[in-house]
């Protein structure tokens, strides 16, 4: 029998640390699998939250000046403080 196609062939195990062939976890395991999943998730939207942030607060640096670089930008926010 094949594995539904939601189920990845090997999933992370958070407690012990390690890998488990999807076909011999246990439903703590696949449990424990999503939790991890969600965590992951769950930061990767903060990370993504705090990029775009940082972004909106270069774009008037930045978007009318497709040549200033990063490290140009931040020193001119730091001169106009």
């Amino acid at each position: 029998m094949e594995l539904p196609a939601a189920l990845p062939v090997v999933i992370a195990t958070p407690e012990p640390p390690g890998f488990v062939r999807t076909a011999q976890a246990h439903w703590n395991d696949l449990q424990r699998s999503l939790r991890a999943q969600e965590d992951l998730i769950d930061s990767l939207v903060t990370e993504v939250g705090d990029y775009a942030e940082t972004l909106d607060r270069l774009r008037p640096y930045m978007a009318d000046h497709p040549f200033r670089t990063v490290a140009d930008a931040l020193e001119l926010m730091e001169a106009r403080k």
